[in-house]
């Protein structure tokens, strides 16, 4: 392959990886055409791509993008796919898609050769890992959790005092009663 190509084919991989903060490295190699086509429409339908590299120019796009080249090469050794979307969290989205992709279709074939996430490469094991992760979604929902909490725990507190104002109140109301003159 000429250097010019190779030049073309790591600009056009960089581009296409523009905003992209991470994904999961699959080895597909052992799938057929039909259920390459099944797996690529299943992911698209999530929003996810699936690009398969070349190694030597996928090292060199992501060494652009400040992964470390050994780290690179320990991962794209064979054939070698990036799972990954445009939204934040890419890595941990990917990661949890293919894990419901592959327990959905009970695949014994594909596996997990890493991720990329926030600038680091991660082993197989670390990859496999982050579809336990909370996503975006569920960090959101924990955040908005935790500040209403003082909230809601302020509005019991002045609902409470009320309650016993009531309760006194009621309690005043019948010892007069009681006491007074029948």
């Amino acid at each position: 392959m000429s250097k010019e190509l190779k030049n073309f084919m790591r600009a056009e991989l960089e581009t296409s990886f523009q905003g992209v903060d991470g994904g999961v490295l699959l080895n597909t190699l052992m799938l057929d055409s039909e259920k390459t086509y099944a797996f690529r429409k299943e992911m698209h339908k999530l929003k996810l791509e699936y690009t398969v590299v070349k190694n030597a120019i996928a090292t060199q796009a992501f060494k652009a993008k400040g992964y470390k080249v050994e780290e690179l090469k320990k991962i794209f050794a064979g054939p070698v796919g990036v799972l990954y979307s445009r939204d934040a969290a890419s890595a941990i989205v990917s990661a949890k898609a293919f894990a419901e992709w592959k327990k959905k279709t009970r695949d014994k074939v594909v596996e997990v050769k890493g991720a990329l996430l926030d600038g680091e490469v991660l082993g197989a094991k670390a990859a496999e890992g982050l579809k336990s992760a909370k996503g975006r979604k569920e960090l959101q929902a924990d955040l908005a959790n935790v500040l209403q909490a003082p909230i809601q725990k302020m509005a019991a507190t002045l609902n409470e005092l009320v309650v016993r104002f009531a309760y006194a109140i009621d309690a005043v109301k019948t010892k007069r009663e009681e006491a007074a003159p029948k």
